[in-house]
Order: C-alpha cells, then sequence, then structure tokens
C-alpha cells in the first residue's frame, strides 16, 4: 500500500535540495531524519499545531544545510517548537478583555438616541467542533440591513437592498480565542471588487459586501446565552432579528455597486473599526398582518457591551 504522507514528504524534500544533491542517499537520510521528528510528535503527543511547527522548523533547516547529522535536525526543531510553546503560554497568560454588560436601562441618556452603524440580520448559532460561530440563516426572509439608527424599531424592514441578500451579503460573528482573548472587538465590513458567481451560471449584478466581527469572548458567550433564551422556539416568534451597532465614521460605508459580470471596481471600501463599545438588540417578528412587511416586531432585549482591553 502507497504511504501518501512519505511521498509527499519526499517529494518536498527533493523540491528542496539542489538539483544535483538530489540523490537517494541524500533523500533517504533526510526521510530518516524527518521519522525521528514524526516519532517524537506522537511520543510527546503534540497537537496539530504543534506538529506543523516541527515540520516547519525541519524544512527550514533543510535550506540552511542538508548535510547535518538526523539527530541535529531533530533537535533543532524541538527548539523552535519550545519557543512557540513558550510563547503560546505567555499569550495565554494574559489577563482576558474585561467588558461590562449594560441593559438598557443603565445606559447613558446620550446612547440612548445615538446614531450607530447597524448591522441587521436573522441569526443561527453554529458549532463546528472547532469553533464557535453565529451566522445569518441559510435561506433568510428578511434582507439584511446596513443602516445607521438608534434601534431596531427606527429601522423600515419592508424589502429594501440593491443586491439579493440586502445590504449586506453574507454575516459572521467569531469569538476570540485563547491565544487574543486580552485583545477587544473587531468589525469589517469590506466590499468585494467584482462580481460574484451564483449558481447555474449566474453571476450578481452588484459588489458584494460582507460583514465580519470578531468579538471579545465575554461579548460573544453573553449574546450566544442571550440567542438561546430568546430562540424562537422558546418566544414562539416566526423568525428572530439580531441587529449589531457600533459608532462609525458616515462616509466610509461599504455598499453594493453595480458591476459587470467582466467588470472590477476599483476602488472597493473597507471599513474596520475597534468596537470598545457596541450595541446589542434582539427581537422577534410575529405574524401580524399590521406589522410591515406582514410582521409585528417585537423587542426582546437591547444591552451594550462596554470593553477595557
Amino acid at each position: 500500500m502507497i504511504d501518501l504522507k512519505k511521498q509527499d514528504q519526499m517529494v518536498r524534500l527533493r523540491l528542496l535540495l539542489p538539483e544535483k544533491s538530489r540523490n537517494t542517499r541524500v533523500v533517504d537520510r533526510l526521510m530518516n531524519a524527518w521519522q525521528k521528528i514524526d516519532d517524537y510528535k506522537i511520543a510527546t503527543r503534540l497537537d496539530v499545531g504543534e506538529g506543523l511547527v516541527l515540520d516547519d522548523a525541519f524544512l527550514a533547516q533543510i535550506r540552511v544545510s542538508f548535510s547535518m547529522a538526523e539527530g541535529e535536525y531533530l533537535a533543532g526543531a524541538v527548539r523552535a517548537l519550545k519557543s512557540f510553546q513558550d510563547a503560546q503560554a505567555q499569550l495565554r497568560a494574559r489577563p482576558r478583555c474585561e467588558v461590562t454588560m449594560l441593559d438598557e436601562t443603565d445606559w447613558d441618556f446620550a446612547w440612548l438616541n445615538e446614531r450607530r452603524l447597524t448591522v441587521v440580520f436573522e441569526p443561527v448559532p453554529n458549532d463546528d467542533g472547532f469553533f464557535a460561530t453565529i451566522k445569518e440563516v441559510l435561506l433568510p426572509r428578511q434582507k439584511n440591513r446596513l443602516e445607521f439608527v438608534s434601534r431596531l424599531s427606527d429601522l423600515d424592514l419592508g424589502d429594501r437592498g440593491s443586491s439579493l441578500r440586502g445590504d449586506i451579503d453574507d454575516v459572521l460573528i467569531v469569538r476570540r480565542d485563547e491565544l487574543t482573548k486580552w485583545q477587544g472587538s473587531v468589525v469589517s465590513i469590506s466590499e468585494s471588487s467584482d462580481a460574484q458567481e451564483l449558481w447555474g451560471g449566474a453571476w450578481s449584478t452588484h459588489t458584494t459586501v460582507s460583514a465580519n466581527f470578531t468579538l471579545a469572548s465575554v461579548s460573544f458567550d453573553f449574546l450566544r446565552e442571550r440567542l438561546d433564551a430568546f430562540s424562537s422556539e422558546k418566544s414562539g416568534a416566526e423568525r428572530m432579528l439580531l441587529a449589531c451597532g457600533f459608532v462609525a465614521p458616515d462616509g466610509s460605508v461599504p455598499r453594493p455597486r453595480k458591476v459587470g459580470r467582466d467588470q472590477k471596481i476599483a476602488n472597493p471600501l473597507r471599513l474596520t473599526v475597534e468596537a470598545g463599545r457596541m450595541a446589542f438588540e434582539l427581537a422577534g417578528i410575529f405574524a401580524d398582518a399590521t406589522g410591515p412587511g406582514g410582521g409585528r416586531l417585537q423587542s426582546f432585549a437591547r444591552w451594550m457591551a462596554i470593553e477595557q482591553a
């Protein structure tokens, strides 16, 4: 049976070696050295990331010299691994970003009617076994919105937005991991430079806009708990809406722009904000023919996440 891993390693070694040194004796010796490194991974129960550090350190040494003793390659790779592990330990030891959650009743008066750039979408929590995220539902009934408002009730929830999914084509909220837990929340809203292929050979008629939130772990966990507490199953709402608002400049907000299939926009916009103060609102839409779009909007909770990074 062909060992694909060994085949891949051999190809990578041959590509690194000068052509005149790609003989069987040299390659076999380096393969033996790499086997020692693989044995070390198993013996010390390294995770995938640590194993990659060992491999990268080994290959980096070969770029400098391919005539070292087999044991020297392992020793050098282990030194690089120890440096990596020490750096990781220092990051994990840093204090977590402190976050204060304030319900609307505790807000400063100026925040109540403050116009914040607000992303509105239908959320769904997602756990894939590696990363906890909050995304938009696969087939949203409410188009995504990006507006300067103070609260959800200020927003016209009618069928607006020039692109298929509204002002924003996709929304993703992720949680800071243990290595970046000391950092605060960051929001990035970016526009593509060209049209996007959809399905069946179709192409979008506008540039796409994406919103990506990287939240401090405390902010993310609190939001996730609120989503679970007011889920459609528990609240009886037909669908849920999440609004995430933050202070941002008014003149540089990415918006979908008309674009041809083979056209490129010369100046796609990107807005990145370190959102040390972010407002959240969670609401449900209930069946009611008298409301906007045939639904009644009911706000469940509004809170502010204030970070001290």
